[in-house]
């Protein structure tokens, strides 16, 4: 036997076929072999048709990973790849067919003031609110010229039968329920029986810029003999709310501030 070969039927393999350390030998075809060169560290083997050799060295999934919290997933067809952390709060969605980092929707949401107004007279729109989701309304110290006034509500200036109210409302003798079929206003508080006496209310507005039903939960009431007012009012109308009006069933606005915030979640 020829010293530094290794035996075969041939009569043995060169060791020249060997040149860096690491090397491995595989087979291209029948009785046909060639030198593997050695792949880079955290590699391993594995078979691959596609190639000259039939074996290809390729990053195992622990070495694609380098931060803690990493995911590993597939970019292409037996392709890893490392998606990094997101931040804090944040939820993997998918997005352009790849799982990604992203804040979620429905979060905290951001108002932004839309309209505001100290105005009097017989009634007050508030327009030009913008697209928003949600609208919040902020009632100070309404008062009207008349006793025993009740404080309205009306979006888009409609005044069709197009407002639904259920709710409780409550006094100093005590609280009663009440559902009402078709309003064209969505009942806010109940003033006291005299002139001075002041409402203050907050309105919230979901669904305000959908083409469907949207619905107003009302808390809302009047000093003095008043009543509060806790309620849900469902306006039908189909056009997204874009301006909002205030009045009293009788008398005048003669005091008082609306303020009104739109929010998107």
């Amino acid at each position: 036997m020829t010293v530094g070969r290794i035996p075969s039927v041939e009569g043995g393999i060169q060791p020249t076929l060997l040149t860096t350390k690491g090397d491995i030998i595989v087979a291209t075809g029948d009785a046909t072999l060639v030198r593997q060169g050695v792949g880079t560290n955290n590699q391993v083997l594995m078979a691959d048709s596609t190639q000259a050799d039939g074996v290809k060295w390729a990053a195992e999934a622990t070495a694609t990973l380098t931060t803690t919290g990493d995911t590993l997933y597939a970019s292409g067809a037996n392709t890893l790849a490392r998606r990094a952390i997101g931040s804090t709060g944040q939820v993997l969605t998918v997005s352009g067919g790849l799982p990604t980092w992203a804040t979620p929707a429905g979060g905290t949401i951001s108002w932004t003031q839309v309209g505001t107004s100290s105005s009097t007279g017989a009634s007050v729109t508030i327009s030009s609110l913008g697209s928003y989701d949600q609208f919040m309304i902020i009632m100070n110290d309404l008062s009207s010229t008349n006793a025993n006034a009740e404080l309205y509500l009306r979006f888009n200036s409609d005044t069709g039968s197009n407002y639904f109210m259920t709710g409780v409302q409550v006094d100093g003798s005590g609280s009663n329920t009440f559902s009402s079929s078709a309003r064209t206003y969505c009942s806010i508080a109940l003033m006291g029986n005299n002139a001075t006496n002041i409402a203050q209310s907050m309105v919230l507005v979901s669904g305000a810029k959908s083409t469907g039903q949207k619905f107003a939960q009302v808390i809302g009431g009047g000093n003095g003999t008043g009543y509060a007012n806790l309620g849900v009012c469902r306006y039908a109308g189909s056009s997204a709310i874009t301006s909002i009006t205030y009045l009293f069933d009788s008398g005048t606005i003669d005091a008082g501030t609306v303020t009104v915030y739109g929010g998107n979640a």
